[in-house]
């Protein structure tokens, strides 16, 4: 139960406030703030749309279809970077059984019959742009109507088996954002949401504060010698102006590395979890870098998943701590190393490093991340400095050309 402003408290009996009252009161704003953060983006913010709006909101759908498709041709059949602001394909992750780093989908008439494309490494520039190419002798009508029939598989690609799993159709896969008479509206699997106006406020303002601090690691631009993410890692990681870092990717501890398992902790026990991407250890701090290309909601909800399933085995299982100082180890000269131990695990920094168009690297981070990522950052900014981590974000410039066309 909490006090209002109109509210007293009355004592009796010798009381100090110095050891008696504040520890209270601490515990009272602890107990309020992990509430707040123990909070679903489905609980107050997400709110269903009315009938009427719902055909507002589709017409607006169609109209920016038609748009797209005449900037599309304009592009002599491409899009390119900023074309696609409001619109992403988004793969709904509650249907993917297995890591999703290992993610492939095809979409059904569109793709050749056997081709597929990794979720994380195709840009949406290039998934929308084999799209389009479907549609372009389709009336916007048509267009619309034939997303919500065509269907969209998955698959494991270190699955030994060719078979790959039907998930939803290819309209439930888009992901849109409309600001209409102060209200903001999304298209998630398949429905329009409206998002309440003043979480939305709360949360612009929160993610616009939130720090940008790189802790003196050289976050230098994604280009065109990296292929990935993980060529990116290691490209930063081997830099002269970051001496000292580690490359993490894919050191990923699993289910079975724990003893009891993942579901002690409320971790997914298919999860394969990664300490960080990038590793940086002082005496008294050390620093866990996540990195992410693309502003896709489902990429960005996996980053924030992987910094969370981190920060809690951190706090929680010695056997993760000791998986990450073997990998110290492999990497550096025992002689040099400095491994995780309780002092500077006790002044953690989480920093999120994603990767995103050059040209949007100056605007401010509400413009340029979706919703529905913004409202679970904030969940999870309030969880973790519970837990006493410190959280920044990064924006990396991403300045890799596009692929030429063969």
């Amino acid at each position: 139960m909490f006090a209002s402003s109109k509210d007293s408290i009355k004592i009796n009996g010798n009381f100090s406030i110095e050891e008696d009252l504040v520890p209270i009161l601490k515990q009272l704003g602890n107990t309020y703030r992990q509430r707040r953060s123990n909070r679903t983006f489905l609980d107050k913010e997400i709110l269903a749309v009315a009938p009427r709006k719902k055909e507002y909101l589709n017409k607006n759908f169609d109209d920016y279809l038609s748009k797209l498709m005449v900037t599309f041709k304009n592009n002599s059949n491409e899009f390119k970077v900023n074309d696609l602001d409001k619109l992403f394909v988004d793969i709904p992750l509650n249907k993917v059984k297995f890591n999703i780093e290992d993610l492939e989908f095809r979409v059904h008439s569109i793709f050749r019959p056997g081709e597929y494309f990794n979720f994380f490494a195709n840009t949406q520039e290039e998934i929308f742009s084999k799209i389009f190419s479907f549609f372009l002798k389709n009336n916007v009508q048509e267009f619309a109507d034939k997303l919500k029939s065509i269907k969209v598989s998955i698959k494991n690609r270190n699955s030994d088996s060719s078979k790959d799993t039907s998930i939803v159709n290819l309209f439930s896969c888009l992901y849109m954002e409309v600001d209409h008479d102060s209200d903001k509206y999304i298209l998630y699997q398949g429905d329009w949401l409206s998002v309440n106006k003043n979480v939305w406020r709360e949360t612009r303002d929160f993610v616009n504060s939130l720090s940008s601090e790189a802790h003196g690691i050289d976050f230098n631009e994604f280009n065109n010698e990296d292929a990935n993410e993980g060529d990116y890692n290691i490209k930063i990681s081997k830099l002269d102006s970051n001496k000292g870092l580690i490359c993490l990717d894919k050191e990923n501890f699993g289910n079975q590395n724990l003893d009891g398992g993942f579901g002690l902790y409320e971790i997914n026990g298919r999860s394969q979890i990664e300490p960080c991407d990038i590793l940086k250890v002082n005496e008294d701090s050390a620093f866990f870098c996540h990195v992410k290309r693309g502003t896709a909601t489902s990429g960005l909800s996996h980053l924030l998943s992987q910094a969370r399933a981190s920060c809690i085995l951190m706090k929680k299982s010695e056997d993760f701590v000791n998986h990450i100082n073997s990998a110290i180890k492999t990497e550096l000269s025992e002689s040099g190393a400095i491994f995780l131990n309780e002092t500077n695990l006790k002044d953690s920094k989480i920093i999120l490093g994603i990767i995103i168009p050059e040209k949007k690297v100056h605007l401010k981070n509400s413009k340029v991340f979706p919703v529905l990522f913004s409202l679970n950052l904030v969940a999870l900014v309030n969880a973790l400095s519970l837990e006493g981590f410190k959280v920044s974000l990064v924006k990396i410039p991403d300045k890799k050309g596009k692929k030429k066309k063969i």
